[in-house]
């Protein structure tokens, strides 16, 4: 969308004479934010990746498709009762479903550390784990980097993360351009650390996500002290900014000439029309819920709150709290990229409140059928984002937050036990702007096997191997971000030999 002349003088103008970085953006965000009449309103892109554990089952993940291109808006396809999709029937006509995508990057052969991986441009050591190898490459497209030879210290992925590089486009405009939160991810780092991050600014600088609520509705809504009330802290941030930016123009007014002048005083205007709609817009539109006090728990102390945010019985009641705060932080314009990560990719809890006593990877490596089970939890809990963000508004009134959103749920490998990293299990959902096809399933690679061990078979001579690189190019396209400036659109992410360019016919 085009930008009209005023605003792109006053951008330019702001620009030129000084003004500070931080109170630039800010401006601009609020008047998207709350919707003054004299800006123009543009919906904002959004990315949240929900990423689940210790691989699938995917032979209970793929619907029963008779074609490579599906119609599925009607729900029938997900209706089996043994499917791990079957939660999300009544979202179907939302949905983009990717079939046979290969994850190349956690292909064994190019992370053993022999002659032959080094040549395929691995760092010569050995890196075991398929979880692990998995997961550092989900949103990388990279291999892994460093370890010692040891599934305790396989690496780290080698390259920035989807989500870091989308967030770039937001720095400057949103509070965060971007949160990481988990839920009970284990904080021992001496073991198998590339287990327990999805998100790298770079190689080897990986990102922690959040996992107490009650921190994370403090980072994002508060001012760094237990209490209070969420949006009398968020319009005393606000205004601090904005009294920042009117003090930047009280010292340059001496300066300009009059024509600069009399758009300074138009801009200054402008601002304290918005400051005196703070409270109110704030009240309307964004009213922040603080997480529900457990008994018997001080939540003014972080440590308290920890140990209960740990605890497994909790494990789905910290989840809920923190989708609920990160559906508020995205409704209310703080924050447009989202990684939400459910426990360790490698993890042996258990979930009493499914009456499952086994040990999820233990499950996962004898293809246990109550992984059906547990992975129709986590199909609820992406559902219940898709629910949240299809019934929020748009601040300007038109479409609703998944309208102009992408919601991805994905796991590490296709099948735990056998830890093959083809046929991946990719859930979209959403358009982002009308980008992306709904209502949909798509098949790519012919690789699927009803025998697991063949699984990693390459596709037939001359057919490429799309993978999840493809799909980490779609997106950024879909935000109009170009890894090359020079050459938009992006034509790949990651290690540009595991890429093909963007995925064929998921575009709308």
């Amino acid at each position: 969308m085009s930008m009209s002349k005023n605003q792109l003088s006053r951008r330019r103008f702001l620009r030129d004479v000084g003004v500070s970085a931080a109170a630039v953006p800010f401006v601009y965000g609020l008047e998207s934010l709350y919707h003054k009449a004299d800006a123009q309103t543009v919906p904002k892109k959004r990315l949240v990746v929900m990423y689940s554990p210790n691989g699938m089952l995917y032979g209970n993940w793929r619907l029963p498709m008779a074609g490579a291109d599906l119609d599925i808006s009607n729900g029938q396809l997900l209706s089996g009762t043994n499917l791990i999709l079957n939660p999300l029937k009544k979202n179907a006509a939302k949905l983009l479903i990717l079939d046979r995508l290969s994850n190349v990057g956690a292909r064994q052969k190019y992370q053993d550390g022999t002659p032959a991986a080094v040549a395929l441009g691995a760092d010569a050591i050995n890196h075991p784990g398929g979880h692990q190898k998995g997961l550092g490459n989900l949103l990388t497209g990279q291999t892994l980097l460093g370890g010692n030879n040891s599934v305790g210290n396989s690496g780290l992925a080698n390259g920035i993360s989807l989500d870091q590089a989308l967030a770039k486009k937001f720095a400057g405009k949103v509070k965060f351009p971007s949160l990481e939160i988990g839920v009970q991810t284990n904080e021992d780092l001496t073991d198998r650390y590339v287990d327990k991050r999805i998100s790298y600014d770079g190689p080897a600088k990986p990102r922690a996500p959040v996992t107490n609520p009650f921190v994370l509705f403090r980072n994002v809504f508060g001012t760094g002290m237990p209490g209070g009330t969420a949006d009398m802290m968020r319009a005393d941030m606000d205004k601090s900014v904005l009294d920042n930016a009117l003090a930047d123009f009280t010292r340059l007014q001496p300066k300009l000439s009059k024509g600069d002048q009399m758009l300074l005083q138009q801009h200054s205007d402008s601002i304290r029309k918005i400051e005196a709609q703070l409270t109110s817009t704030f009240k309307i539109q964004c009213t922040p819920t603080q997480p529900a006090k457990p008994t018997g728990v001080d939540v003014t102390n972080d440590s308290a709150t920890h140990a209960w945010s740990m605890l497994l019985a909790n494990y789905p009641t910290v989840g809920t709290m923190n989708i609920n705060i990160m559906v508020q932080a995205v409704a209310c314009g703080l924050t447009n990229i989202v990684t939400f990560f459910w426990a360790n990719s490698e993890n042996d809890m258990t979930f009493p409140f499914l009456n499952i006593s086994k040990g999820h990877h233990a499950m996962s490596h004898a293809r246990d059928p109550d992984l059906v089970k547990v992975d129709q939890f986590y199909a609820t809990q992406f559902g219940s984002i898709i629910d949240a963000f299809a019934a929020t508004p748009e601040s300007n009134g038109q479409g609703t937050l998944l309208d102009n959103s992408l919601l991805w749920w994905a796991n590490c490998l296709s099948d735990g036990s056998s830890h093959h990293s083809d046929n991946m299990p990719f859930t979209l959902a959403g358009s982002n702007g009308g980008y992306f096809k709904q209502g949909r399933a798509i098949r790519f690679n012919n690789i699927f096997t009803a025998d697991p061990a063949a699984d990693q078979l390459p596709p037939p001579a001359g057919t490429p191997d799309l993978s999840n690189s493809d799909l980490l190019t779609s997106i950024l396209n879909s935000f109009e971000v170009a890894t090359d400036p020079t050459t938009p659109p992006s034509t790949s992410f990651g290690r540009k030999d595991f890429c093909n360019g963007p995925l064929p016919n998921i575009k709308a």
